[in-house]
């Protein structure tokens, strides 16, 4: 896993540690000390993280904690 902060790349998309993410990746985000499974898209010219579980969408923003398969 590869793990650190999220932040916006020349291209616009978001990247971490050096991964650059696309609609569709899994991708855990570490809220209040959980790390919660979810994936990546793309909707209405913004980047959202929705939870696998329940399907929370979180707008994505440079900063927030995530993780990311080395194999994705």
């Amino acid at each position: 896993m590869r793990t650190g902060k999220i932040n916006l790349n020349a291209n616009g998309r978001y990247e971490l540690v050096g991964v650059e993410l696309t609609s569709g990746d899994p991708l855990d985000l570490l809220i209040e000390g959980h790390w919660i499974r979810g994936h990546l898209e793309f909707w209405a010219d913004a980047y959202y993280w929705f939870s696998r579980t329940d399907n929370i969408a979180v707008v994505l923003r440079s900063g927030l904690t995530a993780r990311v398969s080395e194999r994705r």
